[in-house]
C-alpha cells in the first residue's frame, strides 16, 4: 500500500473531516448556540467546502444565518407556520410567509389583515408572556432549548 505524498491527506482522513464539516452545519441550522460554525477556532463557510456541503444543506444554512442575525426581538415568525420571516424595520408594511403565503406587519410583526387595516400594538401588548412567571405560568420545551 502506498503512502500519500506529505501534506495529503488519505481518503479515510478527507471522509472523516467531510463528516464532521456536514454535522457541524446541521447543528448550526438546528441550534442557534451552534452558531457560527467554526473548526479549531477559524470559522467555515458553506462556500469555502462547496464540494462536501450539499447545496441544500448551504441555502438552509443561509436562511438560518439571516434569522440569527436578527437581534431575537425583532425577528418576524409566521403565525400560522412558526417560519422565521424576517427581521423588523421602522416603517410598517407587509412581508410574507415563503412557506405558507400569510402576510405579517413588517414593524410589528403582526398578522396583516386587509379588511380591516392594521395598526400597529406596542412591544408591550404584543408580549404574550408579559407577567407571567416561567415554570409556574408557562414552560419553554426542553427541545427548543
Amino acid at each position: 500500500m502506498r503512502r500519500p505524498p506529505a501534506g495529503m491527506r488519505s481518503h479515510r482522513q478527507l471522509r472523516h473531516v467531510s463528516r464532521l464539516l456536514r454535522h457541524r452545519f446541521q447543528r448550526a441550522i438546528d441550534t442557534e448556540d451552534m452558531y457560527p460554525v467554526d473548526v479549531d477556532g477559524f470559522l467555515v463557510r458553506p462556500s469555502q467546502h462547496a464540494t462536501v456541503i450539499p447545496k441544500t444543506m448551504a441555502k438552509a444554512f443561509r436562511d438560518k444565518e439571516k434569522e440569527y442575525k436578527a437581534p431575537p426581538d425583532d425577528r418576524i415568525y409566521c403565525r400560522a407556520c412558526s417560519t422565521f420571516i424576517a427581521a423588523k424595520i421602522d416603517a410598517a408594511g407587509r412581508v410574507k410567509c415563503n412557506k405558507c403565503e400569510c402576510q405579517h406587519c413588517s414593524k410589528c410583526g403582526d398578522k396583516w389583515f386587509e379588511m380591516r387595516g392594521h395598526v400597529c400594538r406596542s412591544r408591550d401588548e404584543q408580549d404574550a408572556f408579559k407577567g407571567l412567571e416561567q415554570g409556574k405560568d408557562y414552560q419553554i420545551c426542553p427541545s427548543q432549548r
